[in-house]
């Protein structure tokens, strides 16, 4: 059943146009731009390289300095997005399945919601998507297609990240070719026509733009192996920034490692090669940045053409963060370093303050609750985030804005990960690292700048960013204990916590609300009481979320500790390839249970508007007829976007392709089933 709540509205905001006849509680549109990797680190956003970034949406609107992603790594930040929760809450922590990828949002009910696109359409939005959905988003899961989209345009894999080879299927329609096109600029072209669709459809509308840049490009040879290689540029780009290097951050090839996790001390210092490479790396990002950045242009520009630019919330972030060298490492993401956490965030629309800048931390799970509040409805309940704290100005638009602000400071979030490692420069070693599964707690005040991690291997780190930025002396073993007692406290009190225990933790360590902050808490009277806490602990390094292996004194009993402990220890040591072996299974059967859920799809049904092909700028409705069994299947009086005039069907080769894989996954799977019965 549908909580009253979400569809509940109230008068959010003025029209916000000079020159347009509107009604005062005309609701405002959003344009969120989701990237792909974009580092906040090594300073990817700078105007040099996205000069619309800055001139459209850092000059007209507000940048969250310090805003984090809570899970570095695409399918579950992307998720935590839509549902405004963590990922130990979503329980999606992976990019393929058994434990992520869209396999198991369909396993776990995902794509019913309830989540952003539903939430809005259900306060009489209509709403888009554009671009990469999932990594696993594939020819062999795509339909259903994710419900809450008035019209969903996505990615499919095995071909999500080959830039000059984009292939899409557009409503669980069929798969796409856009031949000789520039997969950002396809989703450019798309988006803009998405603009013009919902503008003739007269209601409010939310579209989600998602290109592939700056992301690795990713090859998939004929045993469907995955080869990673820097991103593609488009053409126009491949010769920029020529004579820029990498910005060697102090913690660059980190000398010293020895304070660091076991995993990270085993990693050789980058060489000579390394460095070059690592400087080509990072202008092979800025250039397919480029093409992001026209597409923001692109954005700006038909919001305007269509009259909707003044009543439109345009976001734009990264899905994580990044790092090119840090402490010994190549490229990569997936630590809790904050090169792979950080993210740009800026945001401009109708009474946000131009040309601001905000220091306070924030993090992906305040999106949502962030967009609900500006359309004017009231909050889910169980959400983990909170409404960010814009900074709105003193015109017109802001006081037509009725804007629910947050409850609670912005002190503390939670970062954690499950899994393996993937690192370009070190994969032949880390890829068999089986210890990286870590959480981590970061404490921000006016007086404090705090972040502690605990391994599953039982290591510890602890740094005082105030005076260490780059995270290079970890002092988990010379800090005060008492600060290190709370920091622990605080890591076992978000462990686990859902909705309001996110954003306002103390309640759960002190229910008689004697501390409501963490200077409170760092009171001597409370020493005791931290001492004797138990520590957050892990029992196992599992690759997926498990309550009951990660020991919090809030959410476990002595009793059950006892009990889980005393059973860990039991238990035979993990069989770390046998693991390995049983989640491949489990991902061949979630592929041949793919396929046999298409095939009992049948192929989908077609709509095709020819006469709004026809009318999109630039198509050639010519070619896009002629086109070879071509169907755009979408509704009528949608526009069409020019680039549709280079659709074509995804080649016969293609297909045969995947019938080989099909059967080689079916095969495989009954056979590892049959070995491990024996």
């Amino acid at each position: 059943m549908k909580d009253a709540a979400h569809n509940k509205q109230t008068p959010s905001i003025g029209c916000g146009c000079s020159s347009c006849k509107c009604s005062a509680t005309k609701k405002p549109n959003f344009v969120f731009i989701l990237v792909d990797d974009q580092d906040k680190s090594y300073n990817s956003s700078h105007p040099r390289y996205q000069p619309a970034l800055h001139k459209y949406l850092r000059t007209q609107g507000t940048e969250f300095d310090n805003h984090y992603v809570t899970t570095p790594v695409c399918c579950p930040s992307r998720t935590n997005i839509l549902f405004g929760k963590y990922s130990h809450n979503t329980n999606m922590t992976d990019v393929f399945p058994p434990a992520g990828g869209y396999t198991k949002w369909l396993a776990a009910g995902l794509n019913h919601g309830p989540y952003l696109p539903k939430y809005l359409q259900d306060a009489g939005y209509n709403t888009y998507y554009a671009g990469k959905f999932l990594v696993e988003y594939a020819l062999y899961n795509y339909r259903p297609v994710p419900e809450g989209w008035t019209d969903f345009d996505a990615a499919i894999h095995p071909w999500v990240f080959r830039y000059e080879y984009p292939v899409f299927a557009r409503n669980g329609g069929q798969p796409t070719l856009y031949a000789g096109q520039y997969h950002t600029d396809v989703v450019a072209s798309k988006a803009r026509a998405q603009i013009q669709s919902a503008k003739k459809a007269g209601k409010p509308f939310y579209i989600q733009v998602a290109p592939i840049g700056c992301h690795d490009a990713c090859y998939v040879d004929e045993d469907f192996n995955g080869y990673l290689t820097p991103p593609l540029p488009a053409p126009r780009h491949a010769k920029l920034y020529a004579e820029v290097n990498l910005p060697l951050r102090p913690n660059h090839n980190e000398e010293d490692v020895s304070d660091k996790p076991a995993w990270l001390q085993a990693v050789p210092r980058l060489d000579a090669a390394n460095v070059t490479y690592l400087n080509e790396y990072y202008r092979e990002r800025l250039r397919s940045l480029r093409a992001v950045d026209e597409l923001v242009e692109a954005v700006v520009k038909e919001l305007e053409a269509v009259g909707e630019l003044d009543n439109t919330y345009i976001i734009y972030t990264g899905d994580n963060g990044y790092h090119l060298g840090a402490h010994r490492l190549g490229a990569g993401k997936e630590t809790p370093y904050q090169e792979d956490i950080q993210v740009p965030f800026l945001i401009r629309g109708p009474g946000i303050q131009a040309g601001k800048v905000s220091t306070t931390p924030t993090a992906h799970e305040d999106i949502l609750p962030t967009i609900l509040s500006l359309a004017g409805m009231s909050l889910p309940s169980d959400l983990d985030g909170q409404p960010l704290p814009l900074p709105l100005s003193n015109s017109k638009e802001a006081k037509a804005v009725q804007y629910e602000q947050p409850k609670h400071k912005f002190e503390q979030h939670l970062t954690e990960y499950w899994g393996l490692f993937a690192d370009q420069l070190a994969a032949g070693e880390l890829s068999r690292i089986t210890n990286f599964t870590w959480k981590a707690v970061s404490v921000h005040t006016p007086e404090q700048n705090y972040k502690y991690v605990v391994w599953c291997s039982g290591e510890r780190e602890f740094y005082d960013r105030s005076v260490d930025q780059f995270e290079l002396v970890n002092s988990a073993k010379s800090a005060d204990p008492r600060l290190l007692d709370r920091l622990d406290a605080l890591l076992s009190a978000l462990a686990h916590a859902k909705a309001g225990q996110l954003t306002n933790p103390w309640p759960t360590i002190h229910p008689d609300n004697s501390v409501t902050s963490f200077a409170q808490a760092l009171n001597p009277k409370h020493d005791d009481f931290y001492r004797q806490l138990p520590k957050f602990k892990f029992l196992s390094c599992l690759d997926h979320y498990d309550t009951e292996n990660e020991l919090s004194p809030f959410y476990h009993s002595s009793q059950q500790r006892q009990q889980l402990e005393a059973a860990a220890a039991a238990a035979p040591p993990l069989d770390f390839a046998k693991l390995r072996q049983q989640r491949l299974l489990q991902y061949k059967e979630a592929v041949a249970d793919g396929w046999a859920r298409q095939e009992k799809l049948g192929q989908p049904e077609y709509t095709v508007n020819f006469k709004a092909a026809e009318s999109a700028p630039g198509v050639n409705f010519k070619a896009a007829e002629s086109a070879p069994g071509v169907n755009f299947n979408v509704k009528p009086g949608t526009v069409l976007a020019g680039v549709e005039a280079h659709a074509v069907p995804l080649p016969a080769a293609e297909f045969e392709r995947f019938r080989r894989y099909k059967a080689d996954m079916v095969d495989e799977a009954k056979y590892y089933r049959l070995k491990s019965m024996a």
